[in-house]
């Protein structure tokens, strides 16, 4: 796209090969409303005066971010290398990358609502770093796994402590996500409400 980065180009997503003094001269975040815009940019990040003239006017002060992936997870695409937005919000506003084993988890599970009171990190207690039993089944509080039908099941358990079907999903993360709406909805945390409930 005519960027030139000091650092090539770029393609690992999980750390930002950029200094944190050189993310803020790049892109703004605005901590009230979750967004991302385009900040001006000098010459210097441009092959040709060309380009740079041609991306000023046409990005410069632009909303960044689009929904992309089968996780339709907000992502930032710049210098080459295509980021996920919450962790680009984390190292905007804390100076410190999450390690790769981290997860910036959004609370309210809207994954356009990057608003910095929705995020949080996790260390190795989000889905993909949760520890997972042999066999079939899940290790994950509230989801199991039925060979019958192929299918993940989501559970819950309701405020009177009865135990709730929540539905039948192809994927181990979307019966995940179902459990964590679930309990959002009826405990405002997605992780509250599992007390009872066995990991599939």
């Amino acid at each position: 796209q005519g960027h030139r980065s000091p650092y090539g180009i770029l393609r690992d997503a999980e750390v930002i090969d950029l200094t944190h003094k050189e993310l803020k001269e790049l892109i703004e975040y605005f901590p009230e409303t979750g967004e991302f815009r385009w900040k001006e940019r000098d010459q210097r990040w441009f092959e040709t005066s060309r380009s740079w003239k041609y991306w000023n006017g046409r990005y410069a002060g632009a909303r960044a971010g689009s929904l992309s992936g089968k996780a339709r997870d907000l992502t930032i695409f710049f210098l080459g290398k295509q980021h996920q937005a919450a962790r680009v919000a984390w190292f905007y506003m804390t100076g410190e990358q999450p390690l790769k084993s981290q997860k910036i988890e959004l609370i309210d599970l809207n994954k356009e609502n990057l608003k910095w009171g929705n995020l949080r990190i996790t260390n190795g207690k989000g889905l993909s770093n949760k520890r997972k039993r042999t066999t079939n089944k899940s290790g994950i509080t509230g989801v199991f796994f039925y060979e019958r039908t192929g299918k993940w099941a989501a559970n819950g358990r309701d405020k009177d402590g009865k135990q709730v079907r929540l539905g039948y999903f192809d994927t181990k993360e979307d019966a995940y996500t179902e459990v964590r709406r679930f309990n959002l909805e009826n405990y405002g945390d997605p992780d509250g409400g599992q007390e009872g409930l066995e990991a599939g």
